[in-house]
């Protein structure tokens, strides 16, 4: 089953450990480049833990981004 929506509530915690396991070089990093990282994450909905993959963007610098814009 997959879950398409995260309450709110859920996300700064999501986001934390995110870049916690990212920080540690953890076991659940699934992916660390320079444009994205993926870490597998652990959420508790209804009372069950499920298994949630969190999705960082990486922007990059100020004229990376205003090059995506304009061009």
């Amino acid at each position: 089953h997959r879950l398409r929506t995260v309450p709110a509530e859920a996300l700064a915690p999501l986001l934390a450990a995110h870049r916690a396991t990212l920080a540690r070089r953890g076991q659940g990093v699934l992916k660390d480049a320079r444009r994205s990282a993926l870490t597998r994450q652990t959420l508790d909905v209804a009372g069950a833990p499920r298994s949630v993959i969190v999705k960082e963007f990486r922007c990059g610098s100020v004229v990376e981004r205003l090059k995506k814009t304009y061009c």
